[in-house]
């Protein structure tokens, strides 16, 4: 990125991620498995879900990009991106409208 005249580069954030068997392939094409097992307080659910780590740079944009992803992604670090995530599942359940 240039700011200013200067290149400046974006500090990547590790994510560690759940994801669903066969699901999410654009994330699993950048992940990496982590060295150990996170200790998160939320749990991986049931199955043959890959826990993955995976980096991203821009918190909004990839927070959007895994709410795409609905059922088939948990976030288990960071918390905060986890939170961003729900804002982005509660925003697209705001839009819809119940029809009599």
């Amino acid at each position: 990125m240039i700011v200013g005249g200067t290149t400046t580069s974006l500090a990547a954030i590790v994510s560690v991620l759940a994801l669903a068997p066969g699901r999410g392939l654009g994330l699993r094409q950048r992940a990496r498995r982590p060295a150990t097992r996170p200790t998160s307080t939320v749990p991986v659910p049931p199955g043959d879900w890959d826990v993955l780590e995976v980096p991203y740079s821009d918190p909004f944009g990839f927070a959007g990009s895994l709410a795409s992803l609905a059922d088939a992604v948990v976030v288990l670090e960071p918390a905060a991106l986890r939170e961003d995530v729900l804002a982005h599942l509660r925003g697209a359940a705001a839009l819809t409208t119940e029809e009599d």
